[in-house]
């Protein structure tokens, strides 16, 4: 029994192996028939070139793949023109964290300003008169 369940996750990993060499084989293959380096294909992309490097090497494991590096993976197939479509089924599903929304207000009612923009204005414009009197007084 154990042998039996020892035996399918080799298989499954094999499997997965297999689907994610033939996925970083593909990526590879479609960038250098584009006559692109990895560098020209991270400048597109606004992603370092690392990330493309480790996608197209043999480390890749699509299921351990956060959310940022699956969108890293798509953009980069799709630039390329690979369908990965067929390595849908591999990623995790995304386990939702449900936290309540919270309303976010530009404006607290517990704090008020001291002067209104309206009396602002009106002190601005008395301080600018005063000192454009004084001015002329000064030089007459």
């Amino acid at each position: 029994m154990v042998n039996q369940k020892t035996d399918d996750m080799v298989s499954e990993q094999t499997e997965g192996a297999v689907d994610t060499l033939s996925l970083t084989s593909a990526l590879k293959k479609a960038r250098e028939e584009k006559g692109w380096s990895i560098e020209e294909v991270a400048e597109k992309l606004k992603i370092a070139a690392e990330h493309l490097a480790f996608m197209e090497s043999e480390q890749l494991d699509i299921a351990s793949l956060d959310p940022f590096k699956r969108g890293y993976l798509r953009n980069y197939a799709e630039v390329l023109g690979v369908d990965v479509s067929d390595y849908q089924t591999m990623f995790n599903d995304i386990k939702s964290i449900e936290a309540p929304l919270q309303s976010v207000s530009s404006e607290d009612p517990s704090i008020k300003p001291v002067f209104s923009i309206a009396t602002l204005r009106v002190m601005t414009t008395i301080i600018l008169i005063a000192l454009v009197a004084l001015l002329v007084m000064i030089n007459l």
